[in-house]
């Protein structure tokens, strides 16, 4: 019998996607056989099946049996802010594992470089074969379907505005400080610049909705939620990931470098991500990263530059 990876996803929905691509490389590189452990929880309260039809294995947490020594949590302030490695030293635990993870993890032979989230770009190729081996639920694909009708045939630069908090920080929250005037700003300059015929929009906000497709025109496509209370209707999770993919089946992502909603929906299929970074007075500074060279083949590059909301 396989050793098994009981791994538990934390925090809200990319974060979780995060640690299950992880966790699903990991195991069929050490040949294990992984396990889900999905709770639910105010920052992604829904169940595995509301989202993806691929099946695993689930256990109880409360029946879970396994040694101090053979449990592992990865978390991302400690991965980001402290420094510490991600790994899961699979060659080194003989039995089952249990992972508790709310961001990507790897193994100690694993390498890395650059900063912040591109510390694993070596790696992201064979997260994005995961991530498209994975099956919608049937909701999420019929949903998709009408978006990918919708842009057939377009350039389409999927822009994402988040407007949750991060970490309790209230109206100084990071995804509050970008507004909606500096996304409409950049998506023109992108638009102008890269020949965008079509604007896909996802957002957690029905005002930042409203805002960027009144101010863009008959360009722009939604996907209209059913919910926006995350923290409590499975619904708005499933809503959620249907933004997600209909960002991640764009030809690029214009998000804050803060989401790891709008990181991951990049991954997906390696699209160019312009991140706008913390705001300055007058000036949005944003950085565009590439993924792929002419090729095809993986080569990340990052290219800054500055918007000026002057005029």
């Amino acid at each position: 019998m396989k050793h098994r990876i009981f791994l538990s996803p934390a925090a809200g929905l990319a974060n979780r996607m995060l640690a299950v691509l992880s966790a699903i490389r990991l195991a069929e590189r050490f040949d294990r056989e992984l396990v889900l452990i999905w709770q639910k929880s105010s920052a992604c309260s829904c169940s595995w099946p509301t989202l993806f039809a691929t099946e695993f294995e689930h256990a109880d947490f409360k029946k879970l049996s396994i040694p101090p020594e053979r449990r592992v949590k990865i978390d991302a302030s400690d991965v980001l802010h402290r420094g510490r490695s991600p790994y899961l030293d699979l060659g080194a635990i003989d039995g089952d594992v249990f992972v508790s993870s709310n961001c990507i993890f790897t193994f100690p032979a694993d390498p890395l470089r650059g900063e912040g989230f591109w510390v694993y770009e070596p790696i992201l190729a064979e997260l994005s074969s995961c991530f498209q081996k994975l099956k919608l639920n049937p909701y999420v694909a019929d949903e998709l379907e009408k978006i990918q009708t919708q842009v057939a045939g377009r350039k389409t630069l999927g822009i994402h505005i988040r407007r949750g908090t991060m970490d309790n920080e209230g109206h100084q929250a990071v995804f509050g400080r970008i507004t909606d005037e500096a996304y409409v700003k950049l998506a023109r300059k992108l638009v102008e610049k890269e020949g965008f015929e079509c604007l896909f929009v996802a957002s957690d906000s029905s005002e930042s909705d409203a805002r960027i497709a009144a101010d863009t025109g008959e360009q722009v496509v939604r996907h209209p939620k059913r919910s926006y209370a995350k923290d409590s209707e499975e619904e708005a999770i499933q809503d959620a990931l249907v933004d997600f993919m209909g960002l991640a089946h764009a030809n690029h992502i214009l998000g804050n470098n803060r989401s790891t909603f709008c990181y991951l929906a990049s991954i997906f299929r390696l699209i160019p991500y312009t991140a706008i970074l913390e705001p300055k007075p007058l000036q949005i500074p944003f950085t565009t990263h590439y993924y792929l060279a002419n090729d095809g083949s993986f080569a990340h590059r990052a290219e800054a530059s500055t918007l000026s909301l002057e005029s």
